[in-house]
């Protein structure tokens, strides 16, 4: 009885861990500004000049194949989304889902082993342990490691590339 409360009790707190997770990456996405310089000079681009600001509230064609700095808050017409599990966030431009597992590692020298539980973010082979006995690992994990992005993403008159702005993150 008592392994399985325990396998309970940490499968509740990967779950509170995840929410609380989730709900600090929307609370930051939602409060802070993004600057993007468009377009990227690469080394196969030639030189397009010092970049400069402007407005974002219109897109000037005479800008085309220019270098132009634009600023302001970013906001996307549908937010990101973790469907699975059902969480999301207002204006929410990417969440992370990070799943980790308390699992037993072991560690042996020559003459002895150790087990500890950790937390990892990939399942453990408890089979070719030592002593499996008392030191079996659940598998597989009941989520995966996941990045949902919003859609629609906009700074003012411009389209961002979703991927863009969550690589920001």
């Amino acid at each position: 009885m008592k392994r399985k409360r325990g396998r309970r009790s940490s499968g509740l707190l990967i779950a509170l861990l995840l929410v609380a997770a989730l709900a600090g990456a929307g609370w930051y996405l939602l409060h802070r500004k993004i600057t993007i310089y468009l377009p990227r000079q690469t080394e196969t681009a030639p030189a397009l000049g010092v970049p400069f600001a402007v407005a974002i509230d219109r897109v000037d064609v005479a800008n085309e194949s220019r270098n132009v700095v634009v600023s302001g808050t970013v906001e996307a017409r549908t937010s990101a989304r973790d469907t699975e599990l059902g969480i999301g966030a207002p204006n929410a431009l990417a969440l992370l889902r990070q799943v980790e597992m308390r699992q037993w590692r072991e560690t042996c020298t020559t003459a002895t082993c150790e087990y500890a539980l950790v937390w990892s973010d990939k399942p453990i082979d408890w089979h070719a342990f030592r002593q499996r006995s008392g030191h079996e690992n659940s598998t597989p994990f009941p989520f995966s490691s996941q990045r949902f992005l919003a859609s629609g993403v906009r700074l003012g008159a411009f389209n961002v590339d979703p991927v863009l702005a969550a690589a920001t993150v």
